[in-house]
């Protein structure tokens, strides 16, 4: 018995070292931001000898702008030089694949490309520059458009509102995966326009079970009249798993601009605001760095080994050690980004309940939590915040 627990333990230990490996990852079936795919190039009357080079530069510039899209918000866009200047083009790219290459008198060149994920958090860290790299998708869009003429309009092929915003999901999203539905007769009779103007939750998210969406956003555009002026209001509403604000936009539409050049503006700028709503959730700050010890009860090295990546894949969560181990306990450092109230709120979403027992912070799956012990006020935890620097070996 005494040579089994020490083989336990010693095979605990083994593995310590390893404590933090799976934060340099990106979670199984999430999203990776740092991969942009397709980046497609063309070049007219190309030089024959250099139009693989010049296209391939083009492509990485191309894809290091839409890589910072994807991970930063809107009020951080106007730092990307301070990244260009901070991290090289050259070192940013980890590997690229040629998807599809066309010669002749317009070469043209499609890749997919990798970018270095430590090295671009390393600087986004550096400059300070909060970044979230949590995709999420599908999230289903369904375009509702006050026209002055045909009343409300949802499933009409000749609703304007549902071809940009098409589009720009299509070309203009980076993070979350946003799809339009098909329109079909079993869809228009469950769901009509008036019922998502009037937020018919239950409806609107029977609608997005069939596209395997936990998520969907219903976007009301309409022209109106404001100080003498015509302006596009914008009132989108999200419905789903998770309680996100709405996204509401005032846009100005002048008299010299035609209605699909307005609309298309509109909807290329609702698709970044929705995903700085989105990306919100899940936003690695940098002035407020914290660590707390979390206690687990060991079963298994199996097990062990299982909740050390739950704990890792929290978004917000920087590193994760495996500080001391035994037959019945172990012992975590986590140091993550941001308020400890957000760790303990994003750990749910892994299926983790993290609580004080008294003597000492512990962390459990919810599954193996009686009902009757769970915390009731789970999300709304009180953890002691360290806000000096984290505590790193």
């Amino acid at each position: 018995m005494r040579r089994f627990l020490t083989l336990f333990c010693l095979g605990l230990l083994a593995f310590a070292g390893m404590a933090h490996a799976a934060v340099d990852e990106i979670p199984e079936g999430e999203e990776n931001p740092y991969v942009i795919s397709p980046v497609t190039v063309k070049l007219k009357n190309p030089d024959p000898v250099k139009a693989r080079e010049t296209a391939l530069n083009q492509a990485v510039e191309e894809g290091f702008t839409r890589m910072l899209r994807a991970l930063t918000a809107q009020s951080a866009w106007n730092r990307f030089d301070e990244v260009r200047n901070h991290v090289s083009y050259n070192d940013a790219l980890e590997k690229f694949n040629i998807l599809e290459e066309k010669t002749g008198r317009e070469y043209e060149l499609t890749l997919e490309l990798t970018f270095n994920r430590d090295l671009m958090r390393k600087a986004l860290q550096d400059l300070g520059i909060p970044f979230s790299e949590v995709g999420a998708g599908p999230v289903l869009v369904l375009p509702l458009m006050d026209d002055s003429d045909k009343g409300l309009m949802l499933w009409q092929e000749e609703n304007p509102w549902r071809d940009a915003l098409y589009n720009a999901a299509n070309t203009k999203a980076g993070l979350v995966r946003f799809i339009l539905p098909i329109g079909d007769p079993k869809e228009m009779m469950m769901l009509t326009a008036e019922m998502a103007a009037f937020g018919a939750g239950d409806m609107i998210n029977e609608v997005a079970h069939g596209y395997a969406a936990d998520e969907v956003v219903v976007p009301r555009l309409r022209v109106t009249e404001r100080m003498g002026r015509r302006v596009l209001d914008v009132e989108a509403t999200w419905y789903g798993k998770k309680a996100i604000d709405p996204v509401v936009l005032e846009l100005p539409y002048p008299e010299d601009m035609t209605l699909a050049a307005a609309v298309n503006m509109a909807a290329e700028k609702l698709i970044f605001s929705l995903e700085d709503a989105w990306r919100d959730i899940y936003l690695l700050t940098f002035d407020q760095p914290g660590s707390m010890m979390l206690s687990y009860k060991v079963k298994t090295l199996p097990e062990l080994l299982q909740m050390q990546e739950r704990i890792t894949s929290v978004p917000i969560v920087q590193k994760v050690w495996l500080r001391s181990v035994n037959r019945t306990d172990a012992m975590f450092q986590v140091d993550y980004f941001g308020e400890t109230s957000r760790f303990a709120t994003l750990a749910l979403e892994k299926g983790l309940n993290i609580f004080n027992t008294g003597e000492e912070w512990q962390v459990a799956l919810q599954s193996d939590m009686p009902k009757a012990e769970a915390p009731a006020e789970a999300t709304t935890l009180t953890i002691p915040q360290v806000t000096e620097t984290p505590i790193f070996p």
